[in-house]
């Protein structure tokens, strides 16, 4: 059975590069799979020989509803009576999601064998939609048993909640908590926000706390705008600050 290994939070800086040096790790829009895999070649109980191979995922997220994954799939070692084996890669997703599989298939496994290609997607979703890619390898024989292993990616999420404000659609995954480092910048906010935080009672931004949301409701930020300015104060000047 084919399992990708669990991956875990890693840095924005850890990926730049590629998957090395982020093996099975993930950022807000990059995750790495590098996984080892041993076939098992039986007929009636009787192992008669050994398929060793590794299986490597990059998957790409943008600030857009399409996005890309690299796959690849490199023998590393046979032993034994496998001949005539053949493998085929498959991936799909849900509901709003389309998955288009540019790898190559059913291949020949042979010593040194690489099967690799893209995978494109693209998520229609005009309001939110998660989802998880799932794969599937197939080893075929002929007179043996088929050989089928199923895994699937991180969760993503794909939305076009603020529509109209120029951000545009985009996916991520959700489960890394993107993190302000600095505000050196902006001295008095930085104060500000420093001070609310070790206030509490949510400690909102903080880490290890609660995390700042955006809200995407009309109504919840006029009310908002009203507690943060209200009818007798001077409304706010017009100048924005980007953060």
């Amino acid at each position: 059975m084919l399992q990708a290994p669990q991956a875990v939070a890693g840095s924005e800086r850890s990926l730049a590069a590629g998957c090395a040096p982020g093996e099975n790790r993930y950022n807000r829009t990059q995750s790495c799979i590098k996984a080892p895999v041993k076939l098992n070649i039986t007929r009636n109980g009787r192992l008669e020989g050994v398929i060793r191979l590794t299986v490597t995922q990059a998957m790409q997220l943008h600030n857009s509803r399409n996005f890309l994954e690299k796959y690849t799939f490199k023998v590393t070692g046979i032993a034994g009576n496998t001949s005539a084996v053949t493998a085929a890669f498959n991936v799909s997703c849900g509901r709003s999601c389309r998955a288009t599989n540019h790898v190559r298939g059913p291949r020949a496994v042979r010593a040194g064998t690489v099967i690799a290609g893209p995978v494109n997607y693209h998520d229609s979703t005009t309001t939110e939609h998660r989802d998880r890619a799932k794969y599937s390898l197939t080893f075929l024989k002929p007179g043996y048993t088929t050989g089928l292993s199923r895994w699937e990616s991180l969760t993503f999420r794909c939305d076009d909640i603020i529509r109209g404000s120029g951000i545009g659609a985009g996916c991520v995954f959700p489960r890394y908590a993107p993190v302000l480092t600095t505000m050196a910048n902006l001295p008095h906010i930085r104060t500000n926000i420093k001070r609310i935080q070790q206030a509490g009672p949510h400690h909102y931004g903080k880490r290890g706390n609660s995390p700042l949301t955006r809200a995407t409701s009309t109504a919840v930020e006029r009310a908002n705008r009203r507690v943060a300015c209200p009818p007798p104060q001077p409304s706010r000047p017009a100048r924005r600050v980007q953060l």
